[in-house]
């Protein structure tokens, strides 16, 4: 068949793509999805792809033979069906004592980095089979790299706008390996048949590979759900909470966390401590009318607010627009004609906003390790600002330690919004909590002197948190170094005791 080596790479250069953004889905729920790990991510992807690309062009040069080239497809197959068998792993790599980029790294190198490193071999192996068909090598070769490089820009516009929200992180890795079998066996056309006759237990081994990676990929997830949304991978599960002695459902997208939770009998009343603070709304602004509230979750708060005020307006901005059908199926959330929802990014919303509320509520921190830093700026707090009415008050719930090197978020946070309101309160969630663990800190925020409730009498005095620490900006917000902070502080509290 006329241009085999052009569609091998053609659909390995896409794959090379698939398999980077998929990537990041599958370490989220272990490691985030912070600078660091993408940073970690396209290194290791880059960095193997040399590796593969020198050695590729060695071999090539030593075995110029199409069923060399296949090989090679075949051992891609195979490495990219380990990666769903070793993801087990990056639980354990997760609580290494050396740090979220270190941790990232690791992590990147033992999943992608084997796969990688054999797909970068296809391009220097297919330019050599070709060189020995053509007289204009020239040609030839910018050809091949162009069509390798157009490869990669429609796998990386397919994985990020169609299949990772469509089939789920586990189903694409399991369809790439399935691809590069395909390759392999489309590849082999060009060899002679003799050339074939040590492939069928190398075949017979992706087989059972690839039997295993399904066995792993339905058994290993005793979830009610485990969803791939444009924005991140949700995995809803039941739960028994042991306090309350109810069920409960979890929505998690990642180890450090939970984002949203309810008692299924109660789905009105809230289930993580942090949430009751937002009600304080009532009690510092008792006419509020107009509430805003920035990070949706499972659409927890929303529920509580229209069981709690029948007769006040919630506005919601939510960026991941499945979440509010994820919460109408698993979290019991229904449409309320004093909830309107806008799905949009918080900060892009409060920028164009020109509404001005009695309340607004910040939840968009999913953990230490997602800190949306472009909501924690002075420049989005400046945003709040101009949306609040005169005498409103801003509730925020931030995660970060309270002592040690872990608690230079919360100080930073500090001191930015002091930039901006003259009234700030600090209230820890869990009084009594060792000040080195992340952990949930409410801020209270506003233009006008906030009164004395029962609830500050845990608030954080300003001596503590007045430091040399640089106000967080737009184009100086260095939130994954203090979110390596805070896990470095619990991973050497750890080992001490």
């Amino acid at each position: 068949m006329k241009y085999r080596l052009e569609i091998i790479t053609f659909v390995s250069g896409a794959l090379v793509m698939v398999l980077e953004l998929v990537g990041s889905r599958f370490v989220a729920p272990y490691l985030g999805t912070s600078l660091f790990v993408w940073t970690s991510l396209i290194g290791t992807i880059l960095a193997s792809l040399s590796i593969g690309y020198w050695y590729g062009g060695k071999l090539a040069d030593k075995y110029p033979y199409p069923h060399i080239l296949s090989r090679i497809l075949l051992l891609s197959a195979i490495l990219s069906c380990s990666i769903i068998i070793l993801g087990p792993l990056l639980s354990l790599v997760s609580d290494f004592p050396f740090g979220l980029r270190v941790s990232a790294v690791i992590s990147s190198i033992l999943l992608f980095s084997p796969v990688t490193i054999t797909l970068g071999m296809v391009s220097p192996y297919v330019v050599r089979l070709k060189i020995q068909e053509v007289s204009t090598v020239g040609s030839a070769v910018g050809t091949l790299y162009a069509l390798s490089t157009l490869g990669s820009i429609v796998g990386t516009f397919l994985g990020g706008f169609i299949l990772i929200s469509v089939f789920g992180t586990h189903a694409i890795l399991i369809g790439i390996s399935a691809m590069l079998f395909v390759l392999y066996l489309f590849s082999i056309t060009m060899s002679k048949k003799k050339d074939r006759n040590g492939d069928k237990k190398i075949i017979s081994f992706f087989i059972a590979l690839f039997i295993i990676q399904g066995f792993f990929f339905f058994s290993e997830n005793n979830s009610l759900a485990d969803i791939d949304t444009d924005y991140s991978r949700w995995i809803i599960k039941d739960s028994y909470d042991a306090a309350t002695q109810q069920r409960t459902r979890l929505l998690i997208n990642n180890i450090f966390g939970t984002q949203s939770g309810i008692y299924i009998s109660k789905p009105y009343e809230l289930y993580f401590p942090y949430l009751h603070f937002f009600d304080l709304a009532e009690s510092l602004k008792p006419d509020f009318k107009d509430t805003l509230l920035i990070g949706a979750g499972g659409y927890t708060y929303p529920t509580h607010f229209v069981s709690k005020y029948a007769d006040k307006k919630l506005d919601v901005v939510e960026i991941d627009a499945e979440l509010q059908e994820i919460a109408k199926e698993y979290f019991f959330y229904k449409d309320n004609p004093n909830v309107l929802v806008f799905e949009e990014d918080g900060r892009t919303f409060l920028n164009k906003n020109t509404k001005k509320y009695d309340a607004i509520l910040v939840d968009a921190y999913s953990s230490q390790l997602s800190i949306p830093f472009h909501l924690t700026t002075l420049e989005a707090v400046q945003a709040l600002q101009k949306s609040l009415t005169e005498d409103g008050v801003v509730i925020a719930n931030i995660v970060s330690s309270l002592s040690g090197p872990g608690s230079s978020f919360v100080k930073a946070s500090y001191k930015t919004y002091k930039e901006v309101f003259p009234h700030v309160i600090v209230l820890p969630v869990h009084a009594g909590t060792h000040g080195s663990n992340p952990q949930n800190i409410i801020f209270i925020a506003s233009q006008q002197e906030i009164p004395t409730l029962p609830n500050f009498s845990t608030r954080i005095e300003e001596d503590q948190l007045i430091s040399d620490i640089p106000i967080l900006t737009d184009d100086f917000a260095p939130v994954e170094k203090y979110g390596e902070a805070m896990l470095e502080n619990t991973y050497n509290k750890n080992l001490g005791s």
